[in-house]
């Protein structure tokens, strides 16, 4: 179930759904590289077009890493 709620907040495109099922699972920070972009392509968009809901604190050419509001 929590791997099905992960996948959720990784494909839907609503920003603020996806913060409510980070802070369900208690997640603080989350960790966005090339194989979740493959798979989740424009639902991983969300993060850097809401920075007032996911701040970006690391990113280089291989992975970002976002706090969760």
């Amino acid at each position: 179930e929590r791997s099905q709620r992960v996948r959720a907040l990784f494909a839907t495109g609503d920003a603020h759904e996806a913060v409510t099922i980070a802070h369900s699972l208690r997640i603080d920070y989350l960790y966005v590289d090339d194989t979740d972009i493959g798979a989740y392509g424009a639902g991983t968009r969300k993060f850097d077009d809401n920075p007032a809901l996911f701040e970006r604190v690391f990113a280089n050419q291989q992975a970002r890493v976002y706090r969760i509001r």
